[in-house]
């Protein structure tokens, strides 16, 4: 303790040390605390059974109510509200890093982690290792509109794989509607797939496009361009995305972050839960949100 008193003003920091610090029975006196203290000593618990905490209080001497244990007990009721009501907060301060750790993001249609998300998850495994009686839950989440153009366009993409006799896994990376090939087999797959799917004539598409361009003076290849744009666009709009879809890729992607901190950073399996995402789907973000609960 490092106490100093200026004009009954007394202000100080404590360096509090616990060791193996054990739980009674729950009591049911009205003094007994409302908060979750079992979670408060698992996040300020570390690896060997120690919680390390450094206070400031302060207080007035001429107040009636002055108490130096009441301060020390409202600086430690401080502390550990801090700790429970922002986890992840305090997590991230263990590691000295500023992110938001309790959110995983995603690409639309994808359940793989990019390079960024790993790195996240990288400082939340260290955090967890020295926190050992902490427990994650994982839950998938979708954003309904972005993830099912990007799941309609990639059912759409198969097909016409199908379509011009190639495997899917060798469509060009870059393929897209601005970016289609005017002519060979996937030009002539796109025709067939739009017939399939839409159930029209699409002759009556590329009419259309010639009758705007009129005046702009288009080239063939322009207007073939325009046509295949068309063509694309309405090919995946015809594409039926279910709530089935959009929870099985919020699944995958709650299964990516769990086998991740755990085949990857070595995170006890039974640390991680894997909650059921397509229960109740969350449908605002593309997105793993993460809870924490002591073991």
């Amino acid at each position: 303790m490092n106490y100093q008193l200026d004009k009954n003003k007394l202000k100080g920091s404590n360096h509090l040390v616990i060791d193996q610090l054990k739980l009674g029975k729950p009591s049911d006196s009205d003094l007994a605390t409302s908060l979750p203290i079992t979670l408060a000593i698992a996040l300020l618990q570390d690896r060997n059974g120690v919680i390390d905490l450094g206070m400031e209080v302060s207080g007035d001497l001429d107040s009636p109510s002055f108490s130096v244990g009441s301060i020390i007990m409202t600086a430690i009721t401080n502390v550990i509200t801090k700790a429970v009501t922002a986890p992840f907060t305090f997590l991230a301060g263990l590691i000295g890093s500023d992110e938001t750790l309790d959110k995983i993001s995603f690409a639309a249609g994808k359940f793989s982690l990019s390079e960024d998300e790993q790195k996240s998850l990288d400082k939340l495994a260290s955090a967890l290792l020295d926190r050992p009686m902490l427990k994650l839950s994982v839950e998938g989440e979708v954003d309904a509109i972005n993830d099912s153009q990007a799941i309609a366009e990639r059912i759409m993409k198969r097909k016409l794989a199908k379509l011009a006799n190639i495997e899917f896994s060798t469509l060009p990376d870059d393929l897209s509607p601005s970016q289609f090939p005017i002519q060979g087999p996937l030009a002539d797959a796109l025709v067939k797939l739009y017939e399939q799917e839409v159930k029209a004539d699409p002759a009556r598409i590329k009419d259309t496009v010639i009758a705007e361009a009129k005046d702009a003076q288009l080239s063939d290849d322009e207007i073939t361009t325009r046509w295949h744009i068309a063509l694309y666009n309405l090919s995946v709009k015809a594409q039926n995305v279910n709530d089935g879809m959009l929870g099985n890729l919020a699944q995958e992607r709650a299964k990516a972050v769990k086998a991740y901190l755990v085949d990857v950073k070595e995170i006890a399996p039974e640390r991680i839960f894997l909650l059921e995402s397509r229960v109740s789907l969350t449908q605002n973000l593309a997105q793993v949100s993460l809870t924490i609960d002591a073991q």
